[in-house]
């Protein structure tokens, strides 16, 4: 079972090859295969993102349809449809700039930190040494007393900071065993969706024949007439089936629902653990603090004791101010750049520059899908909001769903979206193509008008290049 696909990007020449048994992914170009990735799935991001520049959810919006693996743009839940929307128009530079400003962020917080911890630390030195000067003049005795009463008072706390951060360390310790015991019910979760999803296949095809028996008294292909016999026979077997596949069902997801709060619980536990660890970092900023602290007083011990003149520590006193003004004049730029940052972050976000964007392009896509509906003689207006919610109303301004329609109103409403979608894509000039894939599309929900009118739109509209139309309909009848 060995692929190979040639095709050419600008002045390279490309070739891939993908087979099973033995598992082959490779990608060659101009003749030299790539360097393979670890693992199969980042050779593959690397395929769509960096040579074909194309995501799988946007290649199935504007490429390929099918009854498969195709899940049409109504049926996609809001994030996944504004994926597809970003993708088409090109809006992924927006995504990497608001990683690279995380990393710029990340980093301006790291040294706000430290610098606020230098202003905080030299603030409490000068004021250490100016009480350091005052006691010059009077007892040494007694300032030593003082000293050594903060030393105490800065030692407690650390025990007692230690001693929290030994206890929220074991609390973090059980919660992360916890979550790893958990964590072992996402395969059963797993298998419990998949084998959900396969008898709802089933189901769906056993319903299709029950539909096509109780709809038909003579065999489309053969002409042949179908006996009211076999007719009951054969709805009351499948019916009988149905019952089965339903029973199935439904134990399935009672077993599913059954597991799913344990494993919630995980997200809980997670968020606990980051507050804690939160908690960890705090109480280890104090104890550094301490730390410096602690120095410092033992130092200026040292110093009463080496009787060091008053005039020394003015001058030590002038040196930490000036210290004290870089660094805050440090911290206050850092600051200034860190709004800055946080502003350009809120643009960066789906609600702006983006949001934008795709606001302006609602109408056209509208207009595009409302278009393609009407040459389809399907006479409704359809409209996505900002949010990417739809609302479809008929002639007489009533409100429909799209779970409302029939399988073929349904078919249209894709259609129209996948040709728009592909005008779209043309005009941003991220996706250009001539080609389109239906598997068992044609032959399903759309009757002899409906295929007839679709196959005059590519025709005016779609396919046009060097005025030639190309038409690539591949139709793989079950």
């Amino acid at each position: 079972m060995l692929v190979e696909l040639y095709f050419n990007i600008t002045n390279d020449q490309y070739m891939i090859r993908r087979g099973i048994k033995p598992n082959i992914f490779e990608i060659y170009k101009n003749g030299q295969m790539l360097n393979q990735e670890a693992e199969n799935r980042d050779y593959q991001e690397f395929l769509e993102e960096n040579i074909i520049k194309l995501k799988h959810k946007s290649f199935t919006q504007t490429i390929i349809m099918g009854t498969a693996s195709f899940t049409p743009f109504m049926q996609l839940n809001t994030q996944n449809r504004r994926a597809v929307v970003e993708d088409l128009l090109d809006l992924q530079v927006f995504g990497t700039m608001n990683i690279l400003l995380k990393g710029k962020l990340n980093d301006i917080k790291v040294d706000l930190t430290s610098t606020e911890n230098q202003v905080s630390v030299l603030r409490e030195k000068i004021k250490l040494q100016q009480q350091y000067i005052d006691q010059l003049n009077s007892d040494k005795n007694e300032q030593i007393k003082e000293i050594e009463q903060q030393l105490t008072d800065y030692k407690q706390d650390t025990e007692n900071n230690n001693n929290i951060i030994s206890e929220k360390t074991k609390q973090i310790d059980l919660l992360n065993k916890q979550i790893t015991e958990n964590t072992k019910l996402k395969p059963k979760l797993n298998n419990l969706t998949t084998l959900t999803n396969q008898l709802e296949t089933k189901l769906n095809r056993i319903e299709t024949e029950i539909t096509f028996f109780h709809d038909n008294d003579e065999c489309p292909t053969c002409k042949q007439g179908i006996s009211d016999q076999l007719k009951s026979d054969a709805i009351q077997s499948r019916s009988a089936v149905k019952t089965e596949i339903n029973q199935a069902i439904d134990k399935i997801r009672t077993q599913y629902n059954s597991i799913l709060p344990d494993f919630e619980k995980v997200d809980k536990w997670h968020s606990e653990v980051i507050n804690l660890q939160n908690e960890l970092a705090t109480y280890n900023k104090a104890i550094n603090i301490n730390t410096k602290q602690i120095q410092y007083l033992n130092e200026q011990i040292i110093k009463i004791n080496n009787a060091k003149s008053i005039q020394a520590s003015d001058q030590q006193v002038a040196i930490l101010q000036s210290q004290l003004v870089e660094q805050q004049q440090k911290l206050d730029q850092l600051t200034v750049d860190k709004n800055v940052l946080d502003t350009v972050g809120l643009l960066l976000k789906d609600t702006g520059i983006k949001s934008q964007i795709i606001k302006t392009y609602i109408p056209i896509i509208n207009k595009f899908v409302n278009k393609y509906l009407e040459d389809m003689n399907f006479f409704v207006n359809f409209e996505l909001d900002e949010n990417f919610n739809e609302v479809i109303k008929s002639r007489h301004r009533d409100s429909f769903s799209y779970a409302s329609f029939s399988e073929g109103e349904k078919l249209r409403l894709n259609l129209a979206l996948i040709f728009a979608w592909r005008a779209i894509a043309k005009m941003r000039s991220s996706t250009t193509t001539n080609i389109i894939f239906f598997d068992e599309i044609l032959d399903s929900s759309l009757d002899y008008d409906g295929i007839d009118t679709f196959f005059i739109i590519p025709a005016s509209v779609e396919f046009l290049n060097n005025n030639r139309v190309y038409k690539y309909f591949f139709k793989i009848l079950g």
